[in-house]
């Protein structure tokens, strides 16, 4: 008991989670990555088991607030996360008119359903991501302390304030703006042409895709987990492949997921023959009239290294930094870790997060540490 209320935390499967998926329509906070779509997108990938957490108040069944968790089982033993794989984001969400004590006391039976799960499943550790837009990473630490944190931070634009009207990225009123008019000048000139795309469009793209990574000599996404995004969330109305053609042939695009206040450019490609033709502006200068016309708020670039390129890139459309940090608690079994190479453990535990990347190669059993390398 506690405030008046007393809660009461359920773990659901996939096929219990109706309650779960009630909640979640109802939040315009939540981000797409927390949604039941997104486990049967990532489902085919690899064999994460996922786990739907719901917090409710005993009295009148109400649910005030859910976590996703996904497990998954490798060689040093298994590990819950709130998102595995490719763009991870979202922990812990709540419904939106609740007051900050009701939703410390949310987050804080959450976080012990989950705890409790890690240890009846003989987890070596759970990770929770905060999230970005609401800055919960306080109320999880409230009422446990987590053995890693690792700092991290997206880039996004706020589209209440751009594009307050359809001309603002054609005023000129600073250099940024000067430059992206520069470049979708370079696109009209070219003749990109941006809409969104269908299943006949996936495979030209997904060869840039493929040809682009290759030449920035990282691995690209698994096609099943796109192919996903266009199976299962479009269908949902939460996901899509924006396309930019010339002449009627594909150079680029983008996939993007959203779900009300957040939209996720989760990734971007075009073709390294047609960077002159400023493909990737027109992409983004679509992207954003249309989710600033749905009554998005938030356009999520995600995160990359700070003023590199592409950061720089997400600057000039007016992004801003947002902090956002993994917390990992650990449990006997973690240190296994220690005792084989890094390299190993990642090939283990390819897409799925364990703890900061440098701790785990300096053998450093706590801490907190800055955005490193994902396994």
């Amino acid at each position: 008991m506690n405030n008046g209320y007393t809660l009461k935390a359920d773990i659901l499967e996939r096929s219990q989670s109706v309650f779960y998926g009630q909640l979640f329509e109802e939040c315009p906070q939540c981000l797409a990555q927390q949604s039941l779509q997104w486990a049967d997108v990532i489902s085919p990938i690899s064999p994460d088991r996922p786990y739907f957490l719901v917090v409710r108040e005993e009295s009148n069944k109400g649910v005030l607030g859910g976590l996703p968790l996904y497990y998954f089982e490798a060689k040093l033993g298994g590990i819950l996360t709130s998102v595995p794989h490719a763009g991870p984001l979202g922990g812990g969400f709540y419904r939106g008119d609740m007051d900050l004590n009701l939703r410390r006391l949310v987050y804080s039976t959450l976080l012990s359903s989950a705890i409790q799960l890690a240890k009846k499943m003989k987890c070596i550790s759970l990770t929770i991501i905060t999230n970005p837009f609401t800055d919960d990473a306080a109320l999880y630490k409230e009422s446990s302390t987590p053995n890693y944190i690792m700092n991290n931070f997206c880039q996004a634009i706020d589209l209440s304030f751009t594009l307050k009207n359809e001309g603002a990225y054609e005023t000129g009123k600073s250099s940024y703006n000067n430059h992206l008019r520069k470049n979708l000048a370079k696109a009209e000139k070219a003749g990109v042409v941006v809409s969104w795309g269908d299943d006949a469009d996936f495979e030209p793209w997904y060869e840039i895709h493929c040809k682009r990574h290759k030449e920035l000599g990282v691995p690209p996404l698994p096609e099943s987990l796109l192919r996903g995004i266009l199976s299962v969330m479009k269908p949902a109305g939460m996901g899509g492949l924006a396309v930019a053609k010339i002449d009627k042939c594909v150079v680029g695009g983008c996939f993007y997921i959203w779900h009300r206040d957040v939209a996720d450019a989760f990734i971007m490609s075009s073709d390294s023959d047609c960077f002159d033709c400023g493909v990737n502006y027109a992409v983004t200068y679509f992207a954003v009239r249309y989710f600033r016309k749905r009554g998005v708020k938030w356009f999520n670039w995600q995160s990359c290294k700070k003023n590199s390129g592409v950061y720089l890139f997400k600057k000039r459309w007016g992004s801003r930094e947002f902090p956002y940090q993994f917390l990992t608690w650990t449990y006997p079994g973690f240190e296994e870790v220690f005792k084989v190479e890094a390299e190993d453990t990642i090939k283990w535990y390819q897409w799925h997060y364990i703890a900061p990347f440098e701790a785990i190669r300096k053998k450093i059993t706590n801490g907190v540490f800055d955005k490193g390398c994902m396994t």
